[in-house]
């Protein structure tokens, strides 16, 4: 009987069967609302708009009781330029305050929202972009699902995209193109930066000055893909916390062997810091921004590559919490990491800032009145960040561990949006698409 159970579970139906059951227990929202941080004291009308769009999506969704489990959630806010908008570490945490708010406000004994404790948020996806083009209004979006469907999701996508490496159907290729492409192929264009910084050193007159005036085109080619191959896999993440998934088998030396082994894509390498332990405790606070602080100067002094960064980047932040004692909020922990990304890397806010740094006279009128329609908007900013909080394996620090990568960030698109969309269509495709 188990084995039965085995192979339709690992049925293309099975796993669109489990894919649509994870896709019903899934909430997502979008609200029309700019998006405010909890430091804002006009936040009563929106707080309360956002409030009934949930409640009605959780009717929608015959949903009763909070989220009492492990969960990942993705959050999106689409900033208007009319003034001056909190930065994206400001945001989430706001938001996350009103999903653990009573359901029917003022009434004793009444569950929370959507989120019992922020403590169980384990995977925490926040992006932002700018409300610029015709008709797009600034809101804010989240999905919220337990981790365990959260990583099934990931470890599905990475199932689907390695069963058609060698032959790959067109409707499979239109959903899942990016793990086929070549995209992200190195293209040579670090080298080209070294050896034209090479070459620089040895000219003179006219052709020094052309070198020079060429260079900055180069580094942010090279800056683009160093990062773009540093961007994290979503799968690598399912890989690390399919143990929490399988401890039930016979195995658990080959999961952490395995953990271990993925874990090193953040250790080494160009743009990975390690912080340190987390801050737990009270005094802590002070101690852990000052050693992020001094950990992105070395990055920027060690990789001049990276200074000054002409790209826009997203940043991920690798949790190991302490094995005992008290752990400290996803969103928090990125309030006291990402400040200094913005003061010691300048990273621009997109790239229209990033081209008028680089190549300014590429910026033709058209430009110069989108510049100043942006005029609100902070030049460096952070516009995506992912913190995880992993499982811990047998020899982690007792006292945790915090570790920084830098990575591309494309503006218009998101891997987990990507992952999702995907997903999402190709549990509608005809069963025979994939025969």
């Amino acid at each position: 009987m188990s084995r039965t159970i085995g192979r339709f579970t690992d049925s293309t139906f099975g796993e669109r069967l489990a894919q649509r059951k994870r896709t019903k227990r899934r909430i997502w929202v979008k609200v029309n609302v700019e998006p405010q941080s909890k430091k804002r004291r006009d936040t009563d009308k929106p707080d309360e708009i956002f409030h009934k769009a949930v409640v009605r999506a959780l009717e929608q969704r015959n949903r009763r009781l909070p989220f009492r489990v492990p969960v990942a959630i993705r959050m999106h806010f689409q900033v208007g330029i009319e003034k001056a908008a909190p930065q994206i570490d400001k945001l989430p945490k706001h938001y996350l305050d009103l999903l653990q708010a009573q359901r029917e406000q003022g009434v004793a004994g009444s569950p929370k929202l959507l989120l019992q404790d922020d403590n169980l948020v384990k995977a925490l996806v926040c992006t932002s972009s700018l409300a610029t083009s015709p008709g797009s209004k600034p809101h804010v979006f989240f999905e919220i699902s337990t981790l365990k469907d959260f990583v099934q999701e990931l470890l599905l996508y990475d199932r689907i995209v390695n069963r058609y490496r060698e032959r790959v159907p067109e409707d499979i290729r239109r959903l899942f193109g990016s793990p086929f492409s070549d995209d992200l192929r190195n293209t040579g264009a670090i080298r080209e930066y070294v050896q034209s910084r090479q070459q620089r050193d040895s000219l003179k007159g006219f052709y020094k000055n052309f070198a020079d005036m060429m260079l900055p085109s180069r580094q942010e080619a090279a800056q683009d893909e160093l990062l773009r191959l540093r961007e994290p896999k979503p799968v690598q993440f399912a890989k690390i916390y399919e143990e929490l998934l399988n401890r039930k088998y016979r195995f658990p030396d080959l999961h952490q062997s395995v953990a271990k082994m993925i874990r090193q894509v953040f250790r080494v390498g160009i743009a990975t810091v390690d912080l340190g332990p987390p801050a737990t405790q009270k005094g802590q606070s002070d101690e852990f921004k000052g050693r992020v602080q001094k950990a992105l100067v070395k990055m920027r002094e060690n990789y001049p590559i990276l200074d000054p960064l002409l790209t826009t980047v997203g940043i991920t932040v690798i949790y190991v919490p302490p094995a005992s004692g008290q752990k400290i909020d996803l969103d928090n922990l990125a309030m006291r990491v990402i400040p200094y990304v913005r003061i010691e890397l300048k990273p621009p806010a997109t790239l229209l800032h990033a081209l008028q740094h680089y190549k300014p006279g590429a910026i033709d009128d058209n430009m110069t009145a989108r510049l100043k329609e942006l005029h609100r908007v902070e030049r460096n900013q952070v516009t995506r960040y992912q913190v995880f909080q992993i499982p811990r394996l047998d020899d982690d620090p007792p006292e945790g561990n915090v570790r920084m990568m830098l990575h591309g960030r494309n503006e218009f698109e998101d891997p987990w949006a990507t992952c999702r969309a995907a997903l999402d269509s190709w549990a509608q495709l005809p069963l025979d698409t994939e025969h």
